[in-house]
């Protein structure tokens, strides 16, 4: 019998329905410039908005998720750190009580 791989969580930020800021994982991942296909990115990337390409844009962030763990709650506390998101002490624990 074959196994299916994990599914890995993701995050997006999103502004007036619009996602301007994102992290997921793919097998592999154009990278986009000025609308053009510059390369490729393997595994983590973060989907970043501008003005030339919308959100089309990524990063790869495979070493800085290195040694974040693939959960739901991690990848959260990942992205909210790295967005300089900032919640209240109690906002935070209901965040993740997920």
């Amino acid at each position: 019998m074959a196994t299916m791989p994990r599914p890995r969580p993701s995050a997006s930020l999103l502004w007036h329905g619009q996602r301007i800021r994102g992290i997921d994982h793919k097998i592999v991942h154009s990278e986009i410039k000025n609308g053009i296909i510059v390369g490729k990115i393997r595994g983590w990337h973060e989907h970043q908005w501008i003005t030339s390409d919308g959100d089309s844009f990524v990063v790869d962030v495979n070493n800085a998720l290195r040694n974040v763990q693939e959960d739901f709650k991690s990848i959260l506390r990942f992205c909210m750190k790295r967005w300089r998101i900032e919640v209240g002490e109690d906002d935070q624990q209901q965040i993740l009580r997920l």
